[in-house]
Parts: C-alpha cells; structure tokens; sequence
C-alpha cells in the first residue's frame, strides 16, 4: 500500500482575537494518499474574508472544505474568484500584508503565477518561508469578520499524477486470421479469450521459436499486460533439445509484429515473422516457398496469437488491431533518486567459505533509474533440503532486465533434476520480507510481499534468520555468494514510494469521435438560445469534465463546465439565465470529478422551464441541484458511456439540456 502523505506544520502569520475561529485543512486530508492542493476560493474587497480549498487524493477522491467565512458576511456582495492550479503546478509561496487582519495575501507557483487576494497595501509584510524543494499541502488559519490569519503544512515538491486514458483491449484484437490445419491430435493453446478483457495494455513480450531444419514444432508466447505476465506454451513431442534448435524473439515495448507468413502443409515446415523494428525472423525449412501470408494492413498489428500442437505446430491464428499510439509519462525528477529501490542494504546472512564466489547484477542495473522493479523471481533449490540460488528480472523503463543464473554447482550436477520454482510480482506488488533457515548454506528461502502472499523453498533445517527489511520498504535486488549451494544472501532495498511505482507510458488507440450519442430534455421557445463551450477540444485523448458548476435557486438558472486536457485547466463560460434573481438566494453547487470519475447520469424536473438537475456517477455519488416542481425527466444515458459535452438553451431561465456521450474510458496513471 501507500503511504499516507507527510506533512510538515510551517505555522500561521498574522493575528488571533477573541472571535477567531482556527482552521486545519490537515484534519480533512488525514489518510489521504498523494493529496494535491487542486484549487482555492476567495472572497475579499479591500481585505480578505474568507477562504475555501479542495483537494484530490489517490484514495479518497476530491475532499472539499467547508467556507472558511463568518456567517454575518454578505458573501454575495463580496468579489469571488476561484484559482485552477495545473496538474503540475503547486504553491511555493505565500506572502501579504497583515495588521489585526489579512489586508491582502499572494499565492506563488512552480510555474511563475501570482494571485493576489485583497486591495488593501496596509498592515506589516509577511512570508510562510515555505523551505525550497517543498510546496503547500494543506492550508489553515483562523477568520471571524475578516480573514484573520493564514499558514500551510508543506509535503515535499514531487512528480504530480499524470494520467491517459485507454479504450478495452477489443480494439487491440478485434480481427483475426487462420492457417494451418486441426488433427486428431491436435491440442489448442489460446489466451485471447483472457487478452479481450484486460485494460488493453496487453504486448507480446517475446516469442519463442521451437524448430529444426524442416519443422516448426512448437511456439512459446509470452505477453505483458499491467505488471502480469501471461504464457501460453505448446511444444510437440518430436522436438527434443539435444537434436533441436529454439530462438527467443524478445521485443521492445514499443515493437510489435507486423506480418507473419510461411508454409503449412499438415503442419508448419516455414514460420517467419517481421516486425515494426525491420527485424525478419525465419524458422524451419529456409527452402519451401511460402504458401500461405497474413497480410495484415497497413497501420495494422498483431497483438495476440492462439495455435494448435500435436508432434508440430499444425496451426496458428494471428488476432490484430490498430497499431496502438504509446503515451511516456514524464520522468520523475533527479531528486527523487532517494526513492530507488536500490540504496540500502541489509547485512549479509551465512557463511562464506573459502570456496565461496561472490555474485551480484550490478552490471545489468543503474540505481539512479528510480522505477526500476522486481517482476519475477525464479529459486532453485532441492525440495526438502536447500537452495541453491535464484535468478532475478527486473523491469527499467518499461523495458526487461533478466539477471544470470547465480545456482550452486550441485544443482547443474548430481541433482541436475533439482526442483525450480517462480513467481511473478503485478505492478504495485513488493517483496517486504526475506527469510528463511541457514546452516552451512542457506536451507530455506521464503519470501513475503505487502500484498501478504508467501513464497518458501528448501528444507526445514537449520537456523531461523529475517534480513529485516524496515516497515514501509520493499526490496530492490538480492546479492549474496555460492558455490555448489547458496551460501549466503543480502538484499538491497528501499522505501516504497510513489516515485518507486511510477509507470513510464501506457498504450492507447485515440478515438476520431469520442462522444457519438446524443441526448435532449427539454422545451425550445421562440426566445430561446443555444448555449455550448467554444474553443473546447472535446475529441482531445486526455480531455475530461473536471467540474460542473450549477447556479440555481428553485429553478436552474445556470451551468459552467470546467475542462482538463493535457493537464491544464479550460474554463468554459458561464451560461446563466438573464431572468432577475436575488443574488442572496442563489445558490451553487459543484460536482467535482476526479480523473477517473465520471458523469454516467443526468436526470431532472421540469415545467417549461428545467427547474432541477441530479448528476451520478461511475462512483456512486448522486448530487442534486434545484427546486421540487416539475416532471421527472431523464436522459437515458447509454450504460457503459459517460458524458462528455453538456449544453442546452436559455432565456429567463434554462430551458433544455442537451449532452454528448461516449465509452467511459480505463484510466491508466503513474500510479497503477
């Protein structure tokens, strides 16, 4: 798991009185996990009166706090303004002028901004001295009549969320070609089936040729799909490895095969493969000419591959889509290298003897690449007796770093059958614990992970010992010295952190049209105008509703949508009915969206007028705007869609709302 986020008090400037209400946004955030400071409100004229903040956390949504004003002040009548901060953009600053009250305050960015809240020049200078290297957290101070004071608890100035959204791996897979035959013998190996219901950030890894000079006899495939890995083997029983030949073709992340061809008569005698790289690779009989070719288009690929083996391959399916665009997130910043997994050490446990040699991956590993990761561990080891080493893979920047095999001489002689087992750690899975049993070599080896699974190999004799990785920590690599056992063992770890667990790209297919259904409630009157944002990429891949913002008092007197693309904030204009109202009576209310929340209903009452809005969503939250007359209505929002444009008509009041939906899109961030 996470951990919550840490916060440092930096204290308060200006005054405390006797009417003076304190206020500690730390106390709504406390358990939140990668809290952001997303936006502020302000009330002021000469001084400022009152302040209101919201905040977005990775596990408990978007957390709004109360108006810090005192109830006498005619808000209403006071100036109003509310600051978007960008996705990447934090406070590093704030500053003012205070006497017995805050007569003005200036908010300062990471990105060059300052926005000043009050008129007045009055009062004494005052500056947080918010430490370099650190941003505001949360806010807290204390108002009555006026804002009365204003400090911060600062967290450390790091990488933000970043996110992209993706479309089901149906689109990665949706087409598909055969050839080959199916015998009596033939057995199937397909995990497509397996493939059409993931995030569609699926790729096949590599493929393993098993062949000789006349045949293909077999295919291993390996897939990656969020952090799992996913194998499907079928080798025929003619192949054998000391008279046959197997080719692994390892991909990189962003290569993908193009095009298979060859020649199948009962059963594969030529197999070759091309890909995205340039790269040819041809199995089996290098002189049949070539019966068969999938030809798949242009702009096409193939991201999945089921087959049939009985003694050879008899035949294969190649499942393809649009070649997928690949999104990098933006690295992490050097000064995040305290967060590599790789920084400490415990210290080594067992002997070393005078044969003992001494092993580790150094050559293959930077510890400077702060998301590099443990993806598998593989132990040999004899059931019931010892270990005899392990061998290790790690992923870098997307990309697999497989380590040697550091085993005991023993386990490659007389016991050359020795047991071997595996397993794999899913993106936000770690090794916390390593322990086992030691005499003269390691005898037990066993492994926990924060996710509370348990890995033991080897015997049950000998010396209980705990490298003692420390709470909050996770392991990086393992090191030790063996000869023909393993004799000794150390493990290199460090704190789980977001930066740790940060993805470097994701795989996403845009979509031409986002939006394609359309829904209407309402009446149009012969004063009506059409209202809707201009200027808004809605097609844009990263576009979302962050808020909608509903001005009403027992009707709807307004909408204002505000979008996020590409990280940065769009405001839509506020459509608000021309109707006289008592500013006193109206009221507002937000729905504010996380990144992976969605509007996925709109329903309401209506006369000739809307006269109230409910808006639900894919969280289960129900927000409800307006007054009580009226005829229900509801805008039959397809299931499995989500909004995507709200618009309508007005006069007086509002008289329609119109709204564009589309597939509610899986949302992959840093942080899977």
């Amino acid at each position: 798991m996470e951990d919550e986020t840490e916060f440092f008090d930096i204290g308060t400037r200006g005054n405390t009185h006797g009417d003076t209400v304190e206020f500690d946004d730390l106390e709504l955030v406390t358990g939140g996990q990668n809290v952001r400071l997303t936006r502020i409100r302000v009330w002021y004229d000469d001084f400022v009166y009152g302040i209101q903040t919201i905040y977005e956390t990775s596990n408990n949504g978007m957390i709004v706090s109360p108006k810090r004003i005192n109830e006498e002040a005619e808000a209403w009548k006071l100036k109003y303004e509310e600051v978007f901060f960008n996705r990447n953009e934090s406070i590093t600053a704030i500053k003012g002028n205070h006497g017995n009250i805050i007569d003005h305050v200036v908010f300062e960015t990471n990105q060059g901004r300052e926005i000043r809240f009050g008129l007045s020049d009055g009062g004494d200078p005052f500056d947080l001295e918010i430490p370099e290297g650190t941003c505001v957290g949360v806010l807290k101070g204390g108002y009555g009549g006026h804002l009365h004071n204003i400090g911060c608890h600062t967290i450390p100035l790091a990488q933000p969320l970043q996110y992209q959204y993706t479309y089901n791996t149906g689109q990665r897979v949706a087409n598909q070609i055969s050839t080959g035959q199916t015998h009596d013998d033939t057995t199937e190996y397909n995990d497509v089936e397996f493939l059409e219901n993931t995030k569609g950030q699926h790729r096949i890894a590599s493929v393993t040729v098993f062949y000789d000079d006349e045949f293909v006899h077999g295919l291993d495939v390996k897939y990656l799909e969020n952090g799992n890995e996913i194998q499907t083997k079928g080798v025929g029983g003619d192949w054998t490895n000391d008279d046959h030949k197997f080719k692994k073709i390892n991909f990189a992340a962003d290569e993908w095969i193009t095009n298979i061809y060859g020649y199948f008569g009962n059963i594969c005698d030529l197999l070759v493969i091309e890909t995205t790289k340039g790269r040819t690779e041809k199995f089996g009989n290098l002189e049949k000419e070539p019966n068969f070719n999938f030809e798949i288009p242009e702009g096409q690929v193939i991201s999945g591959l089921s087959f049939g083996i009985g003694g050879h391959l008899h035949n294969l399916t190649a499942y393809y889509g649009k070649e997928p665009y690949i999104f990098k997130f933006e690295q992490q910043p050097q000064a995040n290298v305290q967060y590599s997994l790789l920084q400490q050490s415990t210290d080594v446990v067992g002997p070393t003897h005078g044969d003992t040699n001494a092993f580790d991956d150094w050559d293959k590993l930077d510890t400077s690449i702060i998301n590099t990761r443990l993806r598998k561990v593989v132990v040999y080891f004899d059931e019931g007796k010892v270990v005899y080493g392990f061998r290790l893979k790690w992923s870098v920047n997307e990309e697999e770093v497989e380590g040697e095999k550091h085993r005991g001489s023993e386990y490659d002689g007389w016991v050359s059958d020795g047991d071997k087992a595996s397993f794999s750690l899913k993106y936000g899975q770690y090794i916390t614990r390593v322990y086992g049993k030691v005499e003269a070599q390691i005898k037990k080896l066993c492994f926990q992970l924060n996710t509370g699974e348990t890995h033991e190999y080897g015997g049950d004799e000998g010396e209980d010992f705990d490298l003692g990785i420390p709470p909050g920590h996770a392991v990086g690599a393992l090191t030790g010295g063996k000869n023909g056992h393993l004799h000794n063992i150390q493990a290199w770890y460090g704190k789980i952190h977001v930066a740790s667990q940060s993805q470097g790209q994701v795989y996403y297919i845009p979509a031409d049209e986002r939006w394609p259904n359309e829904a209407f409630h309402g009446n149009t009157h012969g004063d009506t105008t059409e209202f809707r944002d201009e200027g808004i990429d809605f097609n844009a891949h990263t576009y979302r509703i962050d808020t909608v913002k509903v001005y009403h008092a027992d009707r709807i007197k307004g909408i204002q949508v505000i979008y996020e693309i590409d990280g940065t904030y769009h405001y839509g204009e506020k459509h608000k009915a021309s109707f006289d109202y008592n500013e006193e009576e109206m009221q507002t209310t937000m729905i504010n969206l996380t990144v992976d929340e969605f509007i996925t209903g709109i329903s309401g009452k209506l006369s000739n007028v809307v006269t109230s809005l409910t808006f639900k969503t894919n969280k289960g939250r129900e927000i409800v705007c307006g007054g009580d007359e009226g005829d229900d209505f509801d805008l039959e929002i397809p299931e499995g869609d989500c909004v995507g444009v709200i618009q309508g008509g007005k006069n007086g009041d509002i008289h329609n709302i119109k709204v564009f939906s589309g597939p509610m899109p899986q949302v992959m961030t840093t942080r899977w």
